[in-house]
């Protein structure tokens, strides 16, 4: 496991999900000494409405996933993420090989009497089950940056509640695409500051638009996904934002 771990909410199969991911294994994954994708799911007692982890069940979730770690963990099997969705909590591994795997869990599992579990393993050497499930899709990446974005700026000192400059890049394979896109960032609201054109034969077209406003968590999503959308339309990539932080 890394030490490099996030979570962000999505949908799976048109409902609510949680997932928490080890995002800095995906600079091994796949490792070849890993090749067996492993579960726990566990039905949660009495999920929320959505089906998600109630607050009255969250203790006793985070003590299932510290024996699970505790028991199945080794160098001969990684823990990478779990999912919360649809009344029940998977929580997902990758191992050299699954021989007993169901007794590894039912041992792990023997203090929570109240909770049964399903387990099970397949060969997954491409860690299909990691980057298909687990790691966040496109927007939900985007979204995830720009919570810790936002929270990066409040270690600072900012209250996120002040507008200010905030400067986007995209890019762009040709001039004419991003002259599409600098369209589309005017009718949201934005103005090019500056366009960055190739100086090697193969380099891309970039341009940095700004926008004024407030980057708090609950705003930017609405603010810098239609920004990635129009450069997708574009045939170009969104590359990101930054603003400077500003104090009491």
């Amino acid at each position: 496991m890394s030490k490099d771990w996030d979570c962000y909410a999505t949908e799976m199969a048109g409902k609510a999900a949680v997932v928490f991911v080890d995002m800095g294994i995906a600079e091994d994954a796949p490792i070849e000494r890993l090749p067996v994708a492993a579960w726990v799911q566990v039905p949660m007692l009495q999920p929320d409405p959505e089906g998600l982890l109630a607050a009255t069940e969250a203790g006793a979730f985070d003590a299932i996933e510290s024996a699970l770690k505790a028991r199945l963990v080794t160098k001969f099997t990684a823990y990478v993420g779990r999912v919360v969705s649809d009344g029940r909590c998977d929580f997902h591994f990758y191992t050299a090989a699954a021989t007993g795997w169901k007794e590894q869990v039912a041992g792990a599992l023997s203090e929570f009497p109240a909770y049964r579990f399903h387990c099970g393993s397949r060969p997954d050497r491409d860690w299909g089950i990691y980057f298909e499930r687990l790691s966040p899709a496109d927007e939900d990446l985007v979204c995830l940056r720009n919570r810790r974005i936002c929270d990066t700026l409040q270690r600072s000192g900012d209250r996120l509640e002040q507008a200010r400059p905030i400067e986007h890049w995209a890019y762009f394979p040709d001039a004419q695409a991003r002259a599409r896109f600098e369209v589309m960032a005017a009718e949201l609201g934005c103005e090019v500051v500056d366009r960055i054109d190739p100086e090697d034969p193969g380099d891309q077209f970039g341009v940095r638009v700004s926008v004024s406003a407030v980057p708090s968590h609950r705003d930017i999503d609405a603010l810098v996904l239609p920004l990635h959308r129009a450069a997708s339309a574009c045939d170009g990539e969104y590359e990101g934002w930054e603003t400077q932080v500003v104090g009491d």
